[in-house]
Parts: structure tokens; sequence; C-alpha cells
């Protein structure tokens, strides 16, 4: 059970997130052991009204990280063995985010999660202190430019039932 200071937190992480203005610098897709293995990498952006320097420590980069993360997390599945550990109602929680945030030599916050509760996230996040933001991500196909989308306010689509 998420206790209600945790849920503030995350909901606070959340909201400055969304306020942020981000544009994708750069996409590839990286080949793979196999096809279904590919790399995705996107270079983004976060976009300053002022010339003010960016800092890693900044609320907005952790709230960016934190909301790449429960994206990454609510789309992820089990694989192999570790549909064992699978929960399909779960999310990521803020000792997840910690747990798995380092804070590099040269400045930059670092987030990197491989398997977490049954689900295969295989998915790396890293905040730069000249403002960009990368996501790698193995095996997830192009999922990390769909949390990017809905980041920047896409409509998810929705299907429609038939009358």
């Amino acid at each position: 059970m998420v206790s209600e200071s945790e849920s503030r937190a995350a909901q606070r992480l959340l909201e400055q997130a969304m306020s942020l203005d981000i544009r994708i610098r750069q996409c590839e897709v990286l080949q793979g052991p196999d096809a279904a293995e590919f790399a995705c990498r996107i270079d983004l952006e976060i976009i300053r009204d002022t010339e003010e320097s960016f800092s890693t420590d900044d609320s907005g980069a952790l709230g960016l990280l934190f909301a790449l993360a429960c994206l990454s997390f609510a789309d992820a599945r089990a694989r192999g063995f570790s549909e064992r550990e699978y929960q399909d109602i779960d999310q990521f929680s803020i000792a997840d985010f910690v747990d798995s945030l380092t804070h590099t030599i040269a400045g930059e916050l670092s987030l990197y999660v491989d398997y977490l509760r049954g689900r295969r996230m295989k998915t790396r996040l890293l905040a730069k202190s000249d403002g960009s933001l990368l996501i790698e991500t193995i095996g997830r196909g192009k999922s990390a430019e769909h949390w990017v989308a809905r980041l920047q306010g896409a409509t998810q689509l929705q299907v429609i039932s038939e009358k």
C-alpha cells in the first residue's frame, strides 16, 4: 500500500515533468543480437524560457526521470522466468525510483532498471547537466517514442467500440 506522503511526492514529480517543454533532438534504432532485441536511443532536450544554467538537481529533471521510469514500468511485461514475479496491477514507486537512481561524477543523474518485480524494463535514463536527457531501451521496440509523445501531450489511441 502506498502511503499518502509517497503518493503526494509522486504526484508532484509527475506534475513537474508535465510542465516541461521537451523536444526530441535525435532518435535512433540500433541493431541487437536478433531482430526483436534492437535498442532504441532517444536524445531529448528540455527547453528553457531563460538562458539560466541547467542543473540535474533541478526538480524538473527529477520529475522527467520519474515520469519516464513510470511509463517504462507500466509498459513492461514479463519475459521467461520473470512471469513468477509479475503482477498485472503494480506501479513504479518513489522507493523504486530512489533505488535505481545514481549521481555520476560528471554531475549527471542516471537511472537504470533491468528487471523489476517481474517486469522486463531494460531502460536507462540519463539527465545531463546541459539540459539534455538520454533514453535507452533494449528489446522494448519503439515504446520510448510513445512515452515521449505522451509527455508532450499527444493523446493516446483508444479502441472505439462498434455498435
